[in-house]
């Protein structure tokens, strides 16, 4: 009669092993893709500010006190570059011209100014800085020519232009 009930308990205990037994699945799996990319942010910084703006108007007198900017840019980039600026003659609608004696970049001696395609170098995001946050900032001052009795009375503009070019 052992023999008998053991048998049985074994006959049941496969049947029902079934019903207890995990249904054939294939795994649940996820891929998890994240890109750190490159962050620039750039342009002129006003007074004591930290936030850069890319478009700004100094109203001051140049002719009588030498404009002064104040270029920088936070970057976290996977190449080097530098900032580069250029800046065109002061001009009054219809005619006069002052054009730009010098240009002084941080505690650089002053660069002579030829024509707006002349540039200056600003800021270097170097080699070593690839892929790293660096945060740079530099003053610029402008001195334009001298003006005399003949230059015409009016309101004179000069266009200063900061462009990135790839460094190796």
């Amino acid at each position: 009669m052992n023999k008998k009930i053991i048998a049985f308990a074994l006959v049941l205990l496969i049947v029902m092993g079934g019903v207890f037994a995990l249904p054939n699945y294939t795994p649940a799996t996820a891929l998890l893709q994240s890109t750190i990319g490159d962050s620039f942010s750039h342009g002129f910084l006003i007074g004591d500010s930290t936030a850069y703006q890319t478009g700004v108007t100094v109203s001051d007198n140049a002719f009588s006190v030498d404009p002064e900017l104040k270029y920088g840019f936070t970057a976290k980039h996977s190449s080097a570059f530098k900032a580069q600026l250029s800046v065109t003659a002061f001009t009054k609608t219809g005619s006069g011209i002052v054009n730009i004696d010098t240009v002084t970049v941080g505690n650089e001696n002053p660069a002579q100014w030829t024509d707006s395609s002349t540039k200056f170098d600003l800021l270097v995001y170097e080699g070593t800085d690839v892929n790293k946050t660096v945060k740079k900032d530099v003053k610029i001052v402008i001195t334009p020519k001298a003006i005399d009795d003949n230059t015409p009375v009016g309101t004179y503009t000069a266009t200063v232009t900061v462009s990135l070019v790839t460094v190796s």
